[in-house]
């Protein structure tokens, strides 16, 4: 399940419920976290800022877009300082949702790419692990090209959540090849808004397919020598008998 852990542009900024207790409890029971940090949009994004005092990415290039860079950073400071305050692990992966945007905006495009390029830096600099949402058609596909160019000093992030509503389970787009962040570092989220009930509760969900990491085993059980040391009842001990009759002493 999917978690806003920071970032203003969340639709609520307050979150009431979630707490380390509350992220102890869910862990308890079984269920796999994905942080998300909603903050600055694109530019060109013309639903974002979400509130008046939530700023854009800087698509100022002049100075190489060093002000984008900036925000990345600090968008990647106020994530971790977040999961360390809801007790998520380092190794964790962070999500930056970057909504979609005009990608042919090319000062927008670049501006929203090397925020994410810092932000990316600064999360594995602070033992987190980088990871970006965004649309298929818009931020994935303007991260793919970035890829495919391979700019010097750019950071790209280590998984991708790619938002691509083609109602197919699984982490191909058409967007995008299979070859780059695979395998197991992908989420795709192949159905938008719909209603599901569950537990007597019916809430408005995404619905997404996840192949992130390996997963995490228990090591099989080994003994000394391979002795079984645990069984379920243990038998009475008795005496042994023996037939064994000593040898005479001579003096």
């Amino acid at each position: 399940v999917g978690i806003y852990i920071a970032g203003n542009s969340r639709g609520c900024r307050t979150q009431t419920n979630l707490s380390a207790t509350w992220v102890r409890k869910q862990q308890a029971r079984g269920w796999r976290l994905l942080p998300i940090t909603l903050g600055p949009q694109a530019s060109c994004n013309p639903h974002f800022p979400r509130y008046r005092d939530d700023p854009r990415i800087s698509a100022r290039s002049t100075d190489q877009y060093a002000t984008a860079k900036r925000q990345g950073i600090n968008q990647a400071n106020a994530t971790v300082d977040a999961a360390k305050r809801y007790g998520i692990a380092a190794g964790s992966t962070m999500f930056y949702d970057l909504e979609g945007f005009d990608i042919g905006n090319k000062r927008c495009r670049e501006s929203a790419m090397w925020f994410v390029s810092a932000w990316s830096h600064r999360i594995k600099k602070l033992g987190y692990r980088p990871g970006m949402y965004s649309s298929a058609s818009s931020g994935i596909k303007a991260m793919y090209a970035v890829w495919h160019a391979q700019p010097r000093g750019f950071v790209y992030p280590a998984d991708l959540w790619i938002a691509d509503w083609d109602g197919r389970a699984g982490t191909s787009t058409r967007y995008i090849p299979d070859k780059p962040w695979n395998p197991h570092r992908r989420v795709k989220q192949y159905r938008g808004p719909h209603k599901e009930t569950h537990g007597g509760t019916t809430i408005e969900i995404d619905s997404n397919f996840v192949d992130l990491g390996r997963g995490s085993y228990a090591r099989p059980v080994t003994h000394c020598g391979g002795v079984p040391v645990s069984f379920t009842s243990y038998p009475a001990l008795k005496p042994r008998t023996s037939s064994y009759t000593p040898s005479p002493i001579y003096t």
